[in-house]
């Protein structure tokens, strides 16, 4: 038999490797088996009913319905916790220890449907389960109109400047109501007419007194109808944008371009300096295109008209 080391030496000669027994093998050339990863067991609850519909729901006023949640498995099932989607629904607490299997429990969900009306309502909590996938749950509804506002939304380019703006609103159902207030106070002028309850009713929005309360982004409507008590009103404020067009060069030589754009900066100066004097120019922005002379102006109103009063005034306006 040849020596073991003069054996190795021959393989080696003839390329041929060695053989090692599988008893004799080092353990770190064995790669380790890869741990095995558990999926998320298939969640085992069952809902009666299996979506919860509030039905007809009326503004600002929270409503509340039942649920029974069962344990559909044949293992007990343990209830981490019940997560709302959002702020406007709370639940009642989930059971502290497991459910047995075929067992049940019943929540109480409410929502609060805001101030909107006139729109369908969908809202999802979340059923969080010790070993399992979360398994989500819908709540549905409708939030009625009782009391329809027109317009809907207020838009005003500059509250300072604007003319009071009509409100009306108008019943439904038939029901007789009353506005008694538009918050915050002195913002609208109730006409002498609302004097009594009717199935119509209407206000003035004072612009000026918007702008002094802070130009809130909404308005509280409040009426004496059961169903309609308070409503809100949206405000969208948005600065106007016009055009003006000043002396253009784009056709002109060298010499005369420079004379046209210096025209032109002295009345852009000329704006500055009158809108200073007006109240400022807060808000107010102001581009200029060379070639065409066309002045693009965004800002309120009132901005605006001092913008024409300048750009007439130097004769560059046509």
């Amino acid at each position: 038999m040849l020596p073991t080391a003069l054996l190795a030496s021959l393989l080696a000669l003839t390329g041929t490797a060695p053989q090692t027994s599988p008893a004799t093998s080092s353990a770190s050339n064995i790669a380790p088996a890869a741990p095995s990863v558990e999926a998320p067991q298939t969640p085992s609850l069952r809902f009666e009913p299996a979506q919860l519909d509030l039905g007809e729901m009326v503004a600002g006023q929270k409503k509340t319905g039942k649920l029974t949640v069962f344990n559909a498995g044949d293992k007990p099932v343990k209830i981490l916790r019940i997560v709302p989607a959002c702020g406007c629904t709370t639940i009642s607490a989930a059971p502290a220890e497991a459910v047995a299997p075929g067992a049940h429990f019943d929540i109480d969900i409410t929502i609060d449907p805001g101030a909107k009306t006139g729109i369908p309502l969908s809202k999802k909590i979340t059923f969080q389960v010790e070993g399992a996938a979360a398994q989500p749950f819908t709540i549905t509804g409708f939030v009625k109109t009782f009391v329809a506002v027109k317009p809907e939304v207020l838009e005003v380019s500059d509250a300072s400047e604007a003319a009071p703006t009509r409100v009306t609103l108008e019943s439904k159902e038939g029901v007789p109501f009353l506005v008694t207030g538009v918050k915050p106070d002195g913002v609208a002028t109730l006409p002498a007419g609302t004097a009594g309850s009717g199935l119509h009713q209407e206000f003035l929005i004072d612009w000026k007194a918007w702008r002094a309360a802070g130009s809130p982004p909404k308005l509280t409507i409040v009426t004496n109808h059961a169903n309609a008590e308070q409503l809100i009103l949206m405000v969208k404020s948005t600065p106007a944008t016009a055009l003006f067009r000043l002396q253009e060069a784009q056709r002109a030589d060298a010499s005369t371009q420079r004379q046209v754009e210096e025209a032109q900066d002295q009345v852009i100066l000329a704006i500055d300096s009158a809108l200073e004097k007006q109240g400022g120019t807060g808000g107010l922005s102001m581009k200029i295109h060379r070639e065409t002379g066309t002045l693009f102006v965004h800002g309120s109103d009132a901005q605006i008209a001092v913008v024409k009063q300048v750009v007439d005034a130097s004769g560059a306006g046509r």
